[in-house]
């Protein structure tokens, strides 16, 4: 997709019909849009959003005509108020328009819009064709739920932001790029299937009193799993608020000038990191415990059973188990009256009473099945047993192992503490003990979310074994077999499509994390490495350390921010051509930005100038005047193909300073007195020439 222009017709600040043309050239792919802010930057953002999706984020649901129709142009009665945008797509040229829709003539207020038309022109016969359904042809070209990361209001994406969000927004962000939309819904409506087959089958099977006890059991489980779920949940951010007072004391104190103290609290630090790990390792153990004492603790009572009941052997059944007859095969003879050898066998005949004797040593399918069965339960009763105690004992071990590192991690951090006190400053005692204070809280915590943790994998366990005997049960009904089997069908599959997701999600992590560490080497100051863990927390640490790298201002968070943009948009060029039935393709659009260095220094403006037409095929920049430095011509000149400046024009009544924008040894007058009206001023759109 291509932007070739934009035409806003009495739209908010833009009074009459107001056109800017973009750059197409591949050499020269940037367009620049100077302005004061308040004068239409984000209105022409947010215009070209309402124009393909019909909303804009800075528009209230009420008096909705006023915040898009011209006030002189309301005062003009002149109601006509659209937007009107031209692009290409694959050598074809369209163009979409949306208008507002007069709902109240006596207040002259455009209420909803009017819907969304698009003409597809053919540029050599000259014909017009409007296409149908005209929002599916603009989401098959830029889909909505992706939309915000191509038209990119920087300042208000970064602003807010609190861990969980940005990680949802992360996470959000990848698996939108990912095309997710179409698998998601999928496994939505799978999941959905799956829930509704299982009550049908769980009330069929409710018929039959064996199930109904095995259904009421589950459903206690369930009704527990989810409690302690939501418990651990509650134990989680409580974790997470007393880390936030750790990191903030800890931030603080490196903070103080006291370099003795700072690399104390650092090796502090680092102990508390090894301490963490290992607590998480035994964890896991004790976790493992539990599961295999669930699994195979029953069999230590067994373990010499097999040993006691080997009457049951080769010598004892060689000759008996099977049976030299088989009393089907004997009574089919009966049956006939011939013996094998084609002789008769009368009913009460010597020969008929011989072959009816044979009976007492032959052999039944029950008689078999139940010896056979009895030997094969004791073999592996007594194997699991065996393994029982081989696994509890490695993992005995294991605990015994994370419980002396834990205690020597212990050990140093009270010395290191000790010393760090010893200093005797005062700007960090009060910080010391509030961080003892959280870290102990938080140690609670997490001790209490491991038991809740532990209990959770116990009932959920069990709740699929209960599962599994339900599953089982054996009710002679067609109807309940084909259920059975529907629902398998349909978990599979929603586990497959789940697979496949993951998959994808973590080789994209990989790459897009690689292409915002390329971005941020090039633009930062400092070195640091990036990483996007499976929680979509994108962690920043100084190269080649394990520390974290905290306190970082808006300014290289919005870097960060538009850094993790650029590779989405990177990563989802490279899918456009990807043939998925499951995820929907990439997309190639344009890269427009509102307000990209908001925040940012200098420096960092800079640098980002020199990486962002790299991004993209089209590249348009709503910048403000304070954005834009004379050096910034040398990093980025070369690629300017169309520059534009939005002037005001104000009401002759007013007096304002002028405001001049110096590009080039050229001066350009930002604001005008000369507007339409008395009470309000305007906007147009001015191509900057001759640069």
């Amino acid at each position: 997709m291509n932007l070739l222009k934009l035409t806003l017709n009495n739209w908010r600040v833009f009074y009459g019909k107001r056109t800017i043309e973009f750059s197409n050239d591949p050499n020269k792919n940037v367009t620049l849009v100077h302005a004061e802010n308040s004068m239409g930057k984000t209105t022409m953002l947010n215009a070209i959003k309402w124009c393909l999706y019909a909303n804009a984020p800075d528009f209230e649901n009420e008096a909705r005509g006023s915040k898009i129709l011209n006030h002189i142009s309301h005062d003009e009665k002149d109601f006509d108020c659209y937007v009107e945008i031209e692009f290409s797509e694959e050598g074809k040229t369209y163009t979409a328009k949306r208008e507002a829709k007069e709902v109240n003539t006596k207040l002259g207020f455009p209420g909803e819009d009017r819907g969304l038309t698009i003409l597809e022109n053919d540029e050599k016969s000259g014909s017009v064709r409007k296409k149908s359904n005209p929002q599916t042809f603009i989401n098959s070209i830029l889909p909505e739920e992706l939309s915000d990361y191509f038209l990119f209001a920087g300042e208000t994406y970064s602003k807010n932001r609190t861990g969980a969000s940005t990680r949802e927004l992360y996470k959000k962000a990848v698996r939108d790029i990912l095309g997710f939309t179409l698998s998601d819904s999928a496994v939505k409506d799978l999941s959905e299937i799956e829930k509704k087959s299982k009550k049908e089958l769980t009330k069929l099977q409710k018929e039959d009193q064996d199930t109904t006890d095995l259904a009421d059991q589950i459903e206690k489980l369930t009704g527990a799993i989810d409690t302690l779920t939501d418990a651990s949940e509650i134990l989680k951010e409580n974790i997470n608020g007393q880390k936030l007072i750790i990191d903030g004391c800890i931030d603080k104190i490196l903070k103080s000038n006291h370099h003795e103290a700072e690399d104390l609290q650092r090796q502090i630090r680092g102990q508390e990191t090894l301490r963490d790990k290992a607590i998480i390792r035994q964890t896991k153990h004790l976790t493992e415990r539990q599961l295999i004492v669930n699994d195979y603790g029953y069999a230590i009572f067994g373990y010499s059973l097999k040993d006691k009941m080997d009457f049951i052997n080769h010598e004892d059944y060689v000759g008996k188990i099977p049976g030299k007859y088989y009393v089907g095969f004997v009574d089919e003879l009966l049956k006939k009256e011939e013996c094998i050898c084609h002789r008769p066998l009368d009913k009460g005949s010597s020969e008929y009473i011989a072959v009816e004797s044979l009976k007492a040593d032959a052999s039944t399918d029950k008689t078999e099945s139940r010896v056979r069965t009895s030997f094969n339960a004791l073999g592996l009763f007594n194997g699991r047993s065996k393994e029982f105690l081989k696994n509890d004992k490695r993992i005995d071990v294991a605990i015994d192992e994370c419980g002396t590192e834990i205690a020597s991690y212990e050990t140093e951090i009270t010395t290191l503490r000790g010393k760090l006190s010893a200093l005797n400053i005062k700007s960090i005692d009060g910080l010391l003990a509030k961080q003892k204070k959280a870290e102990d809280a938080q140690f609670g915590f997490i001790k209490e979310k491991n038991q809740k943790d532990i209990l959770i994998d116990t009932k959920q366990r069990e709740r699929n074994t209960k599962q599994n005997e339900l599953d089982n049960v054996a009710v002679d009904t067609e109807k309940i077999t084909r259920k059975k089997q529907f629902i398998r069908t349909v978990n599979t599959v929603g586990l497959r499509i789940l697979d496949h997701q993951s998959r994808a999600e973590q080789k994209a992590r990989k790459l897009i994390t690689g292409n915002v560490q390329t971005n941020l080497d090039d633009c930062l100051r400092k070195n640091f490495t990036v990483s996007l863990d499976h929680d979509y927390n994108l962690v920043t640490t100084f190269a080649n350390t394990d520390t974290i790298a905290t306190g970082t201002g808006q300014g290289q968070a919005l870097l960060t921010n538009l850094s993790f943009i650029t590779a989405l948009i990177s990563h989802s060029k490279k899918r456009a051509s990807a043939e998925n039935r499951l995820f929907v393709p990439g997309t190639i659009a344009p890269f427009v930005i509102d307000a990209p260095f908001a925040e940012m220094d200098g420096s960092y403006q800079k640098n980002t100038l020199g990486f962002l037409p790299n991004q993209s095929h089209q590249l348009i920049l709503f910048l403000s005047t304070g954005q834009w430095d004379s050096s910034y011509e040398k990093v980025i000149g070369d690629k300017i193909g169309k520059r534009y400046y939005l002037l005001n024009h104000i009401p002759k009544a007013d007096t304002p300073e002028d405001q001049v924008l110096k590009i080039k040894n050229k001066e350009f007058i930002l604001n005008v007195n000369d507007s339409k009206s008395d009470k309000y001023p305007m906007t147009t759109i001015e191509e900057m020439k001759g640069l």
